[in-house]
């Protein structure tokens, strides 16, 4: 790793491995979704440009991740009112549980130091 470690850097990292961990359950809810009793189910998707209809089956087929976040994006933010204020709140939290697991981290490599310099 060439690039420098600053704070900024800690917490760029700390929001992008909050922003995927909320992609990837996105993508797995949307998944159980397409497997479950609901499948056959039609569902309206109306991206911004353009409108589809879809059974959530349909998107248990080997589509790219990429397409198939999108997709369940659409369709969670057509049908749940707060769904961009829910996931603003999902990716804070995951901010939080990922700052509070790196500063245990820390804290436990210092009281590794610390006991070990006690001892010496």
């Amino acid at each position: 790793m060439t690039e420098k470690i600053t704070k900024s850097w800690i917490e760029k990292a700390i929001h992008q491995r909050a922003v995927n961990r909320f992609e990837k359950e996105i993508i797995e809810t949307g998944l159980s979704l397409s497997r479950s009793i609901l499948k056959d189910l039609e569902f309206k998707n109306e991206p911004a440009d353009n409108y589809s209809a879809f059974k959530l089956s349909d998107l248990d087929h080997g589509y790219a991740a990429e397409r198939v976040e999108a997709v369940f994006e659409a369709v969670f933010k057509t049908n749940f009112k707060d769904y961009d204020a829910f996931k603003i709140r999902k990716i804070a939290e995951y901010e939080k549980e990922e700052t509070d697991r790196l500063l245990s981290s820390i804290d436990g490599l210092k009281d590794f130091i610390e006991d070990r310099e006690t001892r010496w």
